[in-house]
C-alpha cells in the first residue's frame, strides 16, 4: 500500500487549495477516492476528515461541493504542485475516475 499525496479542489465554492497548507494524506488511492464522494454526497451533512501533511487534522462541513470537484494525487508531499502523478474527478454519470497522468 503506498501513501498517496493531494490538493483537493471542491468546485466553484472553494478556492484552490494551497499546496503549503493545504497538502492532504491519504492512505490509498480508495482511500482519496471516498473522501471525494462522501465530501461531495455526504459534506453538507456530516464533517468530513482532513488529514493535512503540515498543519493539525481537521473535521469540517463541505456544503457547496459540486460534481467539478477533484483531488490532484502526488507520490510525494513536496511533488511540484504543477505535475500531478493521478487525478481523480466526477465521470459523466457520477463515479469517480482515476487518471494517470
Amino acid at each position: 500500500m503506498a501513501t498517496w499525496y493531494g490538493l483537493w479542489h471542491g468546485g466553484s465554492g472553494y478556492a484552490l487549495s494551497d499546496p503549503e497548507n493545504d497538502m492532504e494524506q491519504f492512505g490509498t488511492l480508495q482511500e482519496a477516492k471516498d473522501a471525494l464522494h462522501d465530501r461531495y454526497h455526504d459534506g453538507y451533512s456530516f464533517r468530513q476528515r482532513f488529514d493535512y501533511v503540515n498543519r493539525e487534522p481537521e473535521n469540517v462541513l463541505t456544503p457547496a461541493v459540486s460534481d467539478d470537484s477533484c483531488i490532484h494525487l502526488f507520490a510525494s508531499p513536496d511533488a511540484d504542485p504543477s505535475l500531478p502523478d493521478r487525478h481523480m474527478y466526477f465521470g459523466p454519470r457520477g463515479g469517480i475516475r482515476t487518471e494517470r497522468l
